[in-house]
């Protein structure tokens, strides 16, 4: 199961490879040669290799976080003020960590045994497992020889009298409920049972078993036995202390001032040394072997690791240094400007972006079930620009809004090309869920700008019912399996987790009931109502702040009775009512 599952997450990878960058669906020569497009099983399996070869996620998930830190050749320009941080956050761990680990003794009103000075018989363990411990560790008789192992702690008190004893140890649900306890004083012996699974009361670390008479003419004894025990026992220390000794709190402050400053020291760290997500070479690398039939178990030949030989024909062809994983390769082929591919998929999915449809409508397949470029010469073209350009988006862009097809008008009498293959006209667009909430937001004047920075407000409240109250740009609206944005659900706002060349473009009646009764666009309705009502807006200022259009005659004309149906002391709701209604238009959620 764990190699299927090691070989199901390649497949998305190399699925997530081949179908943006190259338009190519690589996932169908998994279990057997492409039927349609000329990819053996050998180019499926030459990819995987790589993909096998490289570490992209650490134990458990790949939301399991940083599995190991590399150092890269990023900008860092403060060397020394990182090191230093980095010196004063170990300083500080040790310190923590040793406040945590064993209490702070030295106001303690008495004498003190640790285990280490303890007589031991029998073989007992020495852990730190469970804290609190006094001195270095503590001892477990790892619930094993019962009534074979004793801890005898013996010492000479300075006086003759009464001393209260406190013995300490780690509780928890594994100890013995029935642990013997001896104590020889002057008197004799007495023993007490003790509860190690109960929470000692004092400063979580001893607890008491009573007051003896002691003298100081003979050693005051003191034995922890596993004796007819059912459980774990554990012997950390005893101590005696003075009846009426007054035993202070547990000292917190020097530990929480510590923990203070350590989090004050590691948030200026992270904002000094930059960080970045990177998958790296995995610890076994090496070609990978054919799976007949994608069957895990059956394998077939070894293959090299490489790339599509379909696409290397044109003579651009890696070869994979040994100890490589490929991925650096890998990357250059695809990016290679002599890559038949790339530049052309990129080129039509930034088209299919601005204009509606891609020169070639299938954009994420540009092979034999694919459809074939409308304007083949435009689409070479453009490709061959664009890696002129050093790859530049913005230069491309730049290129296609500045020509007469992407300002053509959706409007035309013409019915010759129904289906508009030859973009005569410009395909009537709705704005994506994305749009539709940002749009809505800055109207309202709610929108936050901010550019950057973390997307989750906390990382311990996540996934099933998070509460979205960002105002941020949809970008860096978190995207949960058990959680979405009702925004996003409603206008089809496609899954991140795969690859989505084309979104639906859905027209549903819960569009409609969403944009007139959802709390948000109610709040945003009443936001830009109070907005044009303070800035003495006009029934023309309200259509072309939310249509981005005046008003028609008909249109002004209903609209002044609809506003002028509601009494005086109920402008402001007449107002919302309006705006509301205008963001609920076919208008405002298309582009002509």
């Amino acid at each position: 199961e764990h190699d299927l599952l090691k070989r199901e997450f390649v497949d998305e990878q190399i699925d997530a490879v081949g179908r943006p960058f190259l338009g190519m669906t690589l996932g169908c020569a998994r279990c057997h040669d492409h039927k349609f497009d000329p990819i053996p099983t050998s180019d499926y399996y030459a990819l995987a290799g790589i993909f096998q070869s490289t570490r992209s996620m650490g134990k458990g998930s790949a939301a399991s976080g940083v599995t190991s830190f590399a150092t890269t050749p990023l900008e860092i320009t403060n060397h020394a003020e990182i090191s230093r941080l980095h010196s004063s956050i170990g300083s500080l761990k040790k310190q923590i960590d040793t406040l945590k680990n064993s209490p702070d003794l030295k106001n303690f009103p008495g004498l003190i045994i640790d285990s280490n000075e303890a007589q031991l018989t029998g073989n007992w363990k020495k852990s730190t497992a469970s804290k609190p411990w006094i001195g270095k560790n503590y001892l477990h008789d790892e619930n094993a020889g019962k009534g074979e192992k004793k801890a005898q702690f013996t010492t000479i008190l300075g006086e003759t009298r009464d001393y209260e004893v406190l013995v300490a140890y780690s509780s928890g649900s594994n100890r013995a409920k029935n642990v013997p306890v001896t104590i020889q004083h002057a008197e004799g012996k007495t023993t007490v049972i003790i509860d190690q699974s109960e929470r000692p009361s004092i400063w979580e670390t001893f607890t008491s078993v009573g007051t003896f008479p002691f003298s100081k003419e003979k050693p005051a004894t003191i034995v922890i036995s596993n004796e007819k025990t059912t459980a774990h026992v554990i012997a950390d220390a005893v101590a005696f202390i003075a009846p009426n000794s007054v035993i202070p709190q547990k000292p917190k402050t020097d530990l929480k001032k510590l923990e203070s400053r350590h989090k004050s020291l590691v948030a200026k760290l992270k904002k000094l040394q930059p960080v970045t997500m990177a998958p790296t070479e995995a610890e076994t690398i090496a070609d990978g072997h054919v799976h007949i039939r994608g069957q895990v178990r059956n394998k077939g030949a070894k293959v090299p690791r490489g790339f599509l030989t379909v696409a290397s024909q044109a003579g651009i062809s890696y070869e994979i240094p040994k100890g490589h994983s490929g991925r650096l390769e890998l990357a250059e082929w695809i990016t290679n400007p002599q890559h038949p591919l790339t530049s052309r998929v990129m080129v039509n999915r930034i088209w299919k972006y601005l204009l509606g449809e891609g020169i070639v409508r299938t954009v994420d397949n540009f092979g034999k079930t694919g459809e074939l470029p409308s304007h083949p010469k435009l689409l070479d073209h453009l490709a061959i620009q664009f890696t002129k350009n050093n790859w530049s988006i913005k230069s491309l862009i730049r290129e296609i809004v500045l020509s007469k097809t992407y300002q053509l008008s959706s409007k035309t009498d013409d019915n010759s090309d129904p289906e508009n293959r030859f973009f005569g006209r410009a395909h009537r667009k709705r704005l994506e869920a994305e749009a539709i909430r940002d749009t809505a937001l800055h109207l309202s004047g709610q929108f936050d700008p901010i550019r950057g920075g973390p997307t989750i407000r906390n990382a311990g409240q996540y996934d099933l019912n998070y509460d979205f109250d960002s105002n941020r740009r949809s970008v860096y609206v978190p995207w949960f399996r058990n959680s979405m944005l009702p925004i996003f659900e409603v206008f089809d706002a496609p899954n991140p987790n795969l690859v989505v060349g084309r979104r639906s473009a859905t027209n549903l009646p819960t569009q409609a009931l969403f944009l007139m009764n959802s709390p948000f666009m109610r709040e945003q309705s009443k936001l830009t109502a109070k907005r044009l009502l303070a800035e003495a807006g006009t029934i023309e200022d309200t259509y072309l702040l939310i249509l981005s259009r005046p008003p028609s005659e008909s249109e002004l004309l209903s609209t002044q009775t609809f506003l002028d149906s509601f009494s005086s002391d109920q402008r402001t709701e007449a107002w919302i009512q309006l705006t509301q209604a205008l963001f609920s238009t076919v208008d405002f959620r298309f582009i002509d």
